[in-house]
Parts: structure tokens; C-alpha cells; sequence
């Protein structure tokens, strides 16, 4: 069954060869039908439309924008991998580690930094001046905050050598 939510999608689906069922008049992310398709266009923006399309889709409904029916797919499906892989995972991997394959792995290029960190912490080196350092920084050369580098050092058993 096809279910209009929101707005004048009458003519879309008219044009997409998709017959109304039911229309819906409340908000997307609310919707407890039994629909296979919703179409809407509310959605603002088109991570709005993303977020909105993972969650209807882990009810097994799937959304159509009258907006951003044209997505890139495969972008689509890395937001859904990085969703899925946070949900899983119970967030973001620390930093000097990546997730693989459902686990945590060490990224050895980054958990350098992260040992240079903290010997340069334990030398007693400023946090300010560590900041400002140009081997201390992330991959695309961005700085670490100095809220990260004190989250570094505060988890250091992270980063010992095995």
C-alpha cells in the first residue's frame, strides 16, 4: 500500500505510476501504519530526508521524497553503513582506532599521534602549545581541540604499545 503524508503528492504519484492508499495528515517519523511506501514532501532538507528514511526503513517502510527522490544511492548507503555501524558499535570509535568489520581496530597512522600526545603531556608540555603543534593533528591536517587531547591522555591505557 502507498501512503501520501503531507502536502499535494497526489500529482507525483500520479506521475510514478503509485495509486494512494491512504493519506496521512501527522508527522513522517510518527507514522505506525501498515504502509510499504510513504511519500511525502516535508522533509526540509535532505538529511532530514536521510534520517527519516532510516528510521522508516528498520520498520520496513520505505520513503519517497517528492524533493529528494534523486539522491545519490550510494551516499545513501554509507549513511546507512555509518548508522548501522554506530547503532552496533554503541558510537564513535575512539580516537587512534577505527571500526572494521563490527570491531574496534587500531588506525596506526593516528594512534601515533596519540602517543605523541601523551609523551609530550607527560614532558609537560602545555595543552595550548601541544594544540598548536603541526605533527598533532588529524588526518586532513585539522587540529585536535584541546578537549580531545585531555580526553587522550585520560584514556593513555588505550594507547599503550601491545
Amino acid at each position: 500500500m502507498i501512503v501520501a503524508a503531507h502536502g499535494n503528492v497526489s500529482e507525483y504519484c500520479a506521475a510514478h505510476g503509485m495509486q494512494i492508499g491512504e493519506v496521512y495528515t501527522g508527522k513522517v517519523e510518527d507514522y505506525h501504519g501498515n504502509c510499504l511506501i510513504l511519500v511525502t514532501d516535508n522533509c526540509d532538507t535532505e538529511h532530514e530526508y536521510y534520517y527519516l528514511k532510516y528510521k522508516l526503513r528498520k520498520r520496513k517502510i520505505e520513503l519517497v521524497s517528492t524533493h529528494w527522490n534523486n539522491e545519490d544511492v550510494s551516499a545513501f548507503v554509507r549513511y546507512l553503513e555509518q548508522m548501522e555501524s554506530r547503532e552496533k558499535s554503541g558510537g564513535r570509535a575512539p580516537f587512534g582506532f577505527r571500526w572494521e568489520s563490527g570491531k574496534v581496530v587500531e588506525d596506526p597512522a593516528v594512534i601515533e599521534v596519540a602517543r605523541k600526545v601523551i609523551a609530550l603531556r607527560d614532558a609537560g608540555i602545555p595543552w595550548r602549545k601541544i594544540a598548536e603543534s603541526d605533527e598533532i593533528c588529524y588526518r586532513d591536517g585539522s587540529k585536535l581541540s584541546i578537549s580531545t587531547l585531555q580526553v587522550i591522555v585520560k584514556n593513555r591505557s588505550k594507547y599503550d604499545e601491545k
